[in-house]
C-alpha cells in the first residue's frame, strides 16, 4: 500500500491540519516521518481487520488522479471501481461516492473521505486497472486536527494560566 499513498506536501493541499503546521516539508527527514507514520496507521488497520470478528470499516482519503477526467468523471470510477470490489470481496462499505465528503477537487486530482474495508482498499490499491490511479491514506490522529488547533490551545491555556485540569 505504501507506495499508492500521497506525501506529506500533497496531504497538505487536500486538508489544513496540525501535522502540516508543525512540519518543515524542504527537510529530508520530514518524508521518512511521513511515511513511517502512514504506514504504522496502515499496520494498525490490518492488525484491526485481522482481529476483529466482523468486517471493520475505517476511514481513509483516496485520491483519484485519472488523467483526462474531470472530478465527477474520476468519482464515477472510484465508485464503480468500490463497488466491484465489493462483489469480488463480499464487502460492504459504509459510504458511498455520492455522499461521501469531497476534501479536494481541482484539475489535478478529486480527493474523499470514505469509510471502507481493508478487503476493498486492498483491491484498489493492488488492482492493474488502477496502477496510480489511486493514492490512498488511512485516516490518523495526526491528521484530524485543523491546522493551528495546538497552537491556539497551548495559548488559551498559557492566557488562562492553568496549570491543572479537573479530574
Amino acid at each position: 500500500f505504501a507506495r499508492k499513498r500521497l506525501t506529506l506536501e500533497q496531504f497538505s493541499t487536500i486538508l489544513h491540519t496540525e501535522i502540516g503546521e508543525e512540519l518543515d516539508f524542504a527537510s529530508p527527514e520530514v518524508d521518512i516521518f511521513w511515511k513511517d507514520l502512514v504506514e504504522y496507521q496502515w499496520s494498525r488497520n490490518i492488525n484491526l481487520t485481522e482481529t476483529s470478528d466482523y468486517d471493520v470499516s475505517l476511514p481513509y482519503i483516496i485520491c483519484s488522479e485519472i488523467p483526462g477526467l474531470t472530478g465527477i468523471e474520476r468519482l464515477e470510477k472510484l465508485n464503480d471501481d468500490i463497488d466491484e470490489a465489493e462483489q469480488t470481496t463480499d464487502s460492504s462499505i459504509l459510504d458511498d461516492t455520492s455522499s461521501a465528503p469531497i476534501l479536494y477537487n481541482k484539475e489535478d486530482r478529486i480527493c474523499v473521505n470514505l469509510q471502507l474495508t481493508m478487503a476493498v482498499v486492498a483491491q484498489l490499491a493492488t488492482s492493474d486497472d488502477n496502477d496510480d490511479a489511486y493514492k490512498i491514506v488511512p485516516v490518523m490522529p495526526q491528521t484530524t486536527i485543523t491546522g493551528s488547533m495546538m497552537t491556539s490551545l497551548n495559548r488559551l491555556i498559557a492566557d488562562k494560566h492553568i496549570t491543572e485540569f479537573p479530574e
